[in-house]
């Protein structure tokens, strides 16, 4: 399969997010207020996910990504391409693992096929999720997000694996910069990239 056959797909939006690292820590956002929710026993949900966004008219993925980046944390990222030329292409709970015969182009870690339908929107959208180093990460800081929050890799999977609020993953180290007061008992809750990525690592 050609990678352009995703990009050049007329029923898809096309949309960017990267697993960024600082250090051994994976950097993650805290999507804003509005869309936090509620469990069952009526805890506040944290959403947080991949830095990323929709890849508007004239930009290609890369360019997305580096303004995303700088939009929602105040750096830019280095991508690290994807080695393998098998690219796993999760779609809701499926994975498929497709062969990329035109390697010319940086190939991301994974492909999420979203099909979560919004107003305006096409059939699905796929989201291209890099890893990156952040450059200059001294720097970042909560833009069009209310927080950003940093884990060890290990402490990530702990956060995927069971349920954990705020206040319990800053006590096992996660790093939390926000502009807003955030709810200490908040239940982080991962988004596609995360939740994609996890169970990357779960295979």
């Amino acid at each position: 399969m050609n990678f352009n056959d995703f990009i050049q797909d007329p029923k898809a939006d096309l949309s960017v997010a990267t697993l960024a690292m600082i250090g051994d820590n994976l950097c993650f956002v805290i999507q804003p207020q509005a869309r936090w929710g509620k469990t069952e026993f009526g805890q506040i949900t944290l959403p947080f996910g991949g830095i990323g966004g929709k890849v508007e008219l004239g930009e290609d993925l890369l360019s997305t990504l580096s303004r995303e980046c700088q939009e929602e944390i105040g750096c830019d990222c280095q991508i690290i391409p994807n080695a393998k030329a098998i690219i796993p292409v999760i779609d809701n709970n499926n994975i498929t693992f497709t062969k990329i015969d035109d390697t010319s182009y940086p190939l991301p870690e994974f492909i999420f096929k979203n099909l979560k339908s919004e107003p305006d929107r096409k059939d699905y959208t796929y989201v291209f999720v890099y890893r990156s180093n952040l450059v200059r990460p001294e720097h970042i800081q909560p833009l069009d997000n209310p927080a950003i929050i940093m884990m060890t890799q290990s402490l990530f999977q702990k956060v995927m694996h069971t349920p954990m609020t705020l206040r319990e993953a800053q006590s096992q180290g996660a790093i939390v910069r926000s502009s807003i007061p955030l709810p200490a008992e908040g239940i982080l809750w991962p988004t596609p990239t995360p939740r994609g990525y996890y169970r990357l690592l779960m295979l």
